[in-house]
């Protein structure tokens, strides 16, 4: 009989799933075990919140390289640019979950603002332990008051003990770049110059491209790609095709779709529909 186990030596291979609730207007989580992944640098349009599991990751953002080991929980803002990889280890363990704002101002009883965080990851065994747990009573799909009860309590006491003392006043320019955003949302599927972006914004080329990066931390085409890859799960949510999906989100294929969600999310998009079902 052939012998089935990973032969000595050989690391396992990326495991990753990445699954969506409904709960509270919706979320998604990952739980995932890498080896092998890095991370290109992204952000996300929701808040990222996890804990580690086990093993190291290390994350470059706020200008420095950060170092993520069992029971630091990871915190970071709407549009916070960060990349990584493994850290001094064979393998980590995470579980993240992505909330949207409006769920946080839920849990905080707040207006429409945004927290930030002085450090991005922090040692809490206590919060990272709860984030597990919130993960894995999640999967058990436990009673529907339990499951909103546990998400509120559970994002109020990170925000509480971990973000600054209070959210972030909107920066200058803000509104300006505010329409330029939506305009790339609304536009997907076309194509983008600078000249039109930054005409959109009223600033000069110079001073669009340094606006917009201190803005989304990224600049405008890394912004663009990111934003297909959201519509694209997005659109993979309601139940559409991958060829669908790729064409809505302005993706020239398939397979290019594909390498860029994979690269933000660890996962294919056949995985995260299979994970859906």
């Amino acid at each position: 009989m052939p012998d089935t186990q990973t032969p000595a030596g050989r690391r396992p291979k990326n495991e990753a799933t990445l699954k969506h609730t409904d709960l509270l207007g919706g979320f998604d989580y990952l739980r995932a075990d890498y080896t092998k992944q890095t991370f290109p640098r992204h952000s996300h349009e929701e808040y990222l919140v996890g804990a580690i599991e086990d093993g190291a990751h290390d994350v470059w953002c706020k200008g420095e390289w950060w170092h993520a080991s069992k029971d630091v929980v990871a915190t970071f803002s709407p549009d916070e640019a960060h990349h990584g990889g493994l850290g001094d280890a064979d393998a980590w363990r995470q579980t993240i979950f992505y909330f949207p704002q409006d769920i946080v101002c839920e849990a905080m009883d707040c207006a429409d603002s945004t927290y930030s965080f002085h450090q991005p990851f922090k040692h809490s065994p206590a919060i990272a332990e709860r984030l597990i747990n919130l993960r894995t009573l999640l999967e058990t799909g436990s009673d529907r008051l339990l499951l909103e009860q546990e998400v509120l309590q559970t994002v109020g006491q990170i925000f509480e003990t971990l973000s600054d003392a209070k959210p972030e006043e909107r920066a200058v320019g803000s509104k300006e770049l505010g329409q330029v955003r939506d305009y790339i949302h609304d536009n997907i599927q076309g194509t983008f110059d600078i000249s039109t972006l930054a005409d959109l914004s009223g600033f000069t080329k110079r001073q669009f491209m340094s606006r917009f990066q201190k803005r989304f931390h990224m600049a405008p085409y890394q912004y663009v790609m990111l934003a297909r890859v959201r519509r694209a799960r997005d659109m993979l949510q309601r139940g559409a095709s991958i060829t669908d999906a790729a064409f809505e989100a302005g993706f020239s294929d398939q397979s290019h779709l594909t390498r860029n969600f994979r690269a933000i999310y660890g996962v294919t998009p056949a995985r995260y529909l299979q994970q859906e079902m």
